[in-house]
């Protein structure tokens, strides 16, 4: 059962973004506005012309771009800055983390702390304070209520 769950947020990841178009993402995102040629030429490696202009118009497709057209090519501006597109993306991973593990949500809970824990002992502290302060902003609520 463990390594259905692992694959299903692998491939729910890969279905988000996939490794070129995160990479072309950040590009048009920290150049603010890129043709196909800008992104090319920030590419470290060698793609096709026609390669990058897919991946720009998947981007755009999922709504992470806009594009207006120039006299001979589209210009792509990021729709989220690179913040906001980081924040989605971890939303959208642990709101569908909560609904896969709907029947245990202590142990998505508890991994998560884990996690967290490990890599991070003050951002631990951080979100235990963010936690508490949501906490009494929901009591609040219901006693106003």
């Amino acid at each position: 059962m463990r390594r259905a769950k692992a694959k299903i947020v692998k491939s729910f990841v890969r279905s988000s973004l996939g490794p070129l178009e995160e990479q072309v993402l950040r590009i048009v995102c920290a150049s603010r506005r890129a043709t196909v040629n800008d992104v090319i030429n920030s590419l470290n490696d060698d793609h096709a012309y026609t390669t990058v202009m897919t991946t720009l118009d998947r981007l755009f497709q999922k709504g992470l771009l806009r594009r207006e057209t120039t006299t001979k090519a589209y210009v792509y501006r990021p729709v989220l800055t690179a913040c906001q597109l980081e924040t989605r993306i971890a939303r959208d991973l642990i709101a569908m983390l909560g609904a896969y593990w709907q029947d245990t949500p202590g142990l998505l809970a508890s991994a998560l702390v884990d996690a967290v824990g490990a890599y991070n002992t003050a951002l631990l502290d951080k979100v235990a304070d963010e936690i508490r302060l949501r906490q009494s902003l929901r009591l609040a609520k219901r006693v106003s209520a």
